[in-house]
């Protein structure tokens, strides 16, 4: 991570002769890059998706 406040809370790894998989949870700000050699099939950001449903919530609550 670069320029970041936040940190990698964890990390696993799984690798297979079908695939491998890395999962990587991170906290706080900055900007993450990542490399790999050959192309990722799939990538996920699941901390969007919880950050939009905790602006979705709040903003319901604050303001109806």
């Amino acid at each position: 991570m670069f320029n970041s406040g936040g940190i990698i809370q964890e990390l696993e790894y799984f690798d297979s002769e079908a695939e491998t998989c890395v999962k990587i949870e991170v906290k706080g700000g900055g900007n993450f890059l990542s490399y790999s050699n050959a192309s990722p099939e799939k990538c996920f950001f699941i901390f969007l998706f919880i950050y939009l449903f905790l602006f979705i919530y709040f903003y319901l609550f604050l303001f109806f």
